[in-house]
């Protein structure tokens, strides 16, 4: 829980470190921020402190991001990387590659030249994607190379400094052990956000009773009952109110440590948690019908 709240704290658009791109909802590092670099290491600490304790956390990151983290220079990133959280812009480029009349290019993609405009605090900014690239036409026997450069700086250039300090502070945690060897970017994305797939007779199965509760007791097999007739997101909200994530840990829900104690008699008492324990508190509620 103490992760989950740091890392939503730090994702907060209000400390300008991540920018949100609404139409994947994902979350990418802020190419404008002010912050030092000491904040951005503290973000890759935590990220390296979770898998070391084997936290999940709810991170909205793009597959390029874990893939930066595992391969370093030797990750190549491209428009299908692209595609993943920024689509709009992705298949453009693809139309710009795919159209096959040369001399209609200009016509249909109008004049373009080596440079990408962003927005910084109300102000449009140019950057260059090669040395005075304002000067330099995209053509159709260039746009490949106008391309792979549009994709080098959104993934590398435009965020080097913010993913540099990052990526030193994940390091701090993993660098100089096996887990590079041991994983790929894709695992790497599992084991800090976990699955998305919830299966909890998986659950049921392993989960530990305490303090007079077993298998079966009354109110045990009702919460179950209850448990399963739920839809997705109300599991997911379950969940999130036991462990303090929806995601289920590598390995699914069989795999995360759950313990369900009896928390007194009949009561008009509302459950409650340990999340740091995964821990739910049930009184031994009279009825079904007042459980659920």
């Amino acid at each position: 829980e103490f992760f989950q709240l740091l890392v939503e704290e730090l994702f907060k658009e209000d400390f300008g470190m991540f920018e949100r791109i609404e139409e994947s909802r994902n979350l990418w590092f802020n190419k404008n921020s002010f912050e030092v670099n000491l904040q951005f290491e503290l973000f890759g600490t935590v990220l390296g402190l979770a898998i070391y304790n084997q936290v999940i956390l709810d991170v909205k990151f793009p597959s390029a991001v874990y893939k930066k983290l595992m391969l370093g220079d030797d990750a190549k990133l491209g428009l299908s990387d692209l595609m993943q959280f920024q689509p709009s812009l992705a298949q453009g480029l693809i139309a710009l590659l795919e159209h096959e009349d040369e001399a209609s290019f200009e016509e249909v993609f109008g004049p373009l030249d080596f440079t990408v405009d962003y927005e910084c605090f109300g102000s449009s900014i140019q950057a260059d994607l090669i040395e005075d690239g304002a000067n330099v036409t995209v053509t159709f026997a260039n746009r490949k190379d106008y391309a792979q450069r549009y994709c080098d700086w959104i993934f590398n250039k435009s965020v080097e400094r913010q993913f540099g300090a990052f990526k030193r502070g994940f390091n701090q945690c993993i660098g100089g052990t096996l887990f590079r060897t041991l994983f790929r970017h894709d695992e790497l994305e599992l084991v800090i956000c976990g699955s998305m797939e919830l299966d909890f007779r998986a659950l049921e199965e392993t989960t530990q009773y305490q303090d007079g509760f077993t298998e079966t007791s009354d109110t045990v097999r009702w919460f179950w009952e209850v448990v399963h007739t739920l839809n997705e997101q109300e599991k997911r909200n379950l969940l999130q109110f036991c462990t303090g994530c929806d995601r289920a840990p590598v390995g699914g829900l069989g795999r995360l440590p759950f313990i369900v104690s009896r928390a007194g008699p009949d009561s008009e008492m509302l459950p409650w948690v340990h999340t740091c324990f995964n821990h739910l508190l049930l009184p031994a509620y009279g009825s079904k019908e007042k459980l659920e």
